[in-house]
Order: C-alpha cells, then structure tokens, then sequence
C-alpha cells in the first residue's frame, strides 16, 4: 500500500513558515522519488511497487509551472550526473531551470525551496 502525500502549491495555502517547511519537505521526496523511478521501475513489477502517490493541488497555473520546475528539477540533475559539473549541457539545463523557477515563483507568489 502506497502513502499519500498532498502537495498545495497556492499561495494561500503557503503562507506560514511551518507550511514552507512542510512544502520543501515534500518537494524533495518528490523529486528524489521521480529520479529514482527510471531505475525503480526497471526493477520491480508495477503491482510490488510500495511508493507514495503525490497529488499536486493549486490552480491550473499553478499546477502547470509546478510541473514545469520539477521536470527542470529532473533535467538538471540528470545532466549533472551524465556530464558533470561545468559542461555546456549542464550549463544550458541551469538557465532552463533558472526560467522555469522564475515562472514558478511568478505565478505562485512562492518562493522555489529547492536551490
């Protein structure tokens, strides 16, 4: 059975510092889950699976550049590992990262934990 974790990326919600904490908290899993889910998976059948479900919660804006950082989030750390620190691929990765972060906190109002 697989846990459940609510991510809210609304700004209303994350208003207090303990709901940050909790929010970069649960972004790290989620992004340690997400890289470790290529590999996972190649190892174990769908049903033996015992990883948490993540529900992102926010406005359609919201939810959009949330899932637009992570998947930077995912390319960054993924072109660390292959190419290393200083190449060009990592390099351009970064300013993608940097844009999509931006956009996150611009249209949240929230500030990316990750970093």
């Amino acid at each position: 059975m697989s846990d459940r974790i609510v991510i809210n990326v609304s700004k209303k919600h994350l208003l207090t510092e303990s709901s940050m904490s909790q929010f970069a908290a649960q972004l790290r899993a989620l992004l340690r889950n997400v890289l470790s889910l290529d590999a996972y998976t190649a190892l174990i059948r769908e049903e033996d699976k015992a990883t948490p479900t993540f529900v992102i919660k926010g406005s359609k804006e919201d939810v959009k550049a949330f899932a637009d950082a992570l998947d930077k989030e995912k390319q960054y750390a993924k072109d660390y590992m292959e190419h290393g620190l200083g190449s060009p691929e990592l390099t351009d990765t970064k300013l993608e990262l940097e844009k999509s972060i931006h956009n996150f906190e611009k249209t949240t109002g929230v500030k990316w934990p990750v970093g």
